[in-house]
């Protein structure tokens, strides 16, 4: 664009979109700098979307309605017409050619833009032709379909991101803290099992001492109960130690040992 039109002032852009002039609308709207002279109206209240709308400019609609800077969709000028309404109107004023480059397919396809874009139809479809309320339908149609594929889309976005954050959180802080609970209960469970195995050999051991007094046998035998029953995965082994007799050994005094003066006697 040149310098001449970066110059322009809005009431200048709006009588070359007025006059017909759609490439130096474009390029002036092409730099997102003029976004100012979207709404701006002439004294009969058209922007220069009233003027596109007119004309039958899709790629000018397009621009517009894209705009960074937004633009108005449903602003009336002094007829209490809005774009939108203009467009419709043209297009019923078209004579019906299916061809690409017809100026049917061109008001078509500005109206389309327009309800993609979210013009407001109220009060439209009730005043046109059956044929161009189906048409104005189906643009509604796929402007929903649009915002629902667009919802979606957001909403899958968002639950992946919040999967990544909550995988993220998991493994940098729920992991550990899973560790350190099952690392406190292997603590805490190794540590019960060896001083309940501590309190089992300390009563085997406080009843074999108790058994040491009666017999000597009978103490040893039991000891190695114990050892065998604690210290060995076979427990099977201590079978054999716990069948010996616990019973003490009758000891038998020296003085009534059989002796040769016994014999004598006899």
């Amino acid at each position: 664009m040149s310098n001449d039109d970066e110059d322009l002032s809005p009431q200048a852009i709006l009588q070359l979109a007025q006059s017909g002039s759609q490439e130096q609308v474009d390029a002036y709207f092409a730099d997102d700098n003029h976004g100012d002279a979207l709404n701006e109206t002439n004294p009969a209240g058209n922007t220069v979307l009233h003027f596109a709308a007119q004309h039958t400019w899709p790629a000018t609609v397009d621009l517009l309605t894209t705009h960074d800077a937004g633009c108005d969709l449903d602003v009336q000028n002094l007829q209490r017409e809005t774009p939108i309404a203009i467009a419709v109107r043209r297009l019923a004023e078209c004579k019906v050619d299916e061809s690409e480059d017809s100026e049917y397919a061109a008001c078509r396809a500005v109206v389309r833009l327009l309800v993609l874009a979210g013009a407001d139809l109220a009060g439209i479809e009730t005043r046109v032709s059956p044929p161009i309320r189906d048409i104005l339908r189906e643009f509604e149609r796929e402007r929903d379909e649009e915002a629902s594929d667009a919802e979606y889309e957001d909403a899958e976005e968002g639950s992946v991101h919040e999967r990544r954050v909550a995988a993220a959180v998991f493994s940098s802080a729920d992991v550990a803290s899973v560790c350190r609970v099952f690392r406190f209960a292997g603590s805490f469970v190794s540590r019960f099992a060896a001083s309940c195995v501590l309190l089992f050999l300390l009563a085997d051991l406080t009843y074999s001492s108790r058994l040491l007094c009666c017999s000597s046998t009978a103490s040893l035998a039991f000891l190695a109960y114990s050892i065998t029953w604690h210290g060995s995965f076979f427990r099977c082994m201590a079978l054999p130690v716990t069948l010996l007799p616990l019973t003490p050994l009758r000891t038998t005094p020296d003085d009534e040992c059989p002796t040769g003066s016994g014999s004598d006697s006899e």
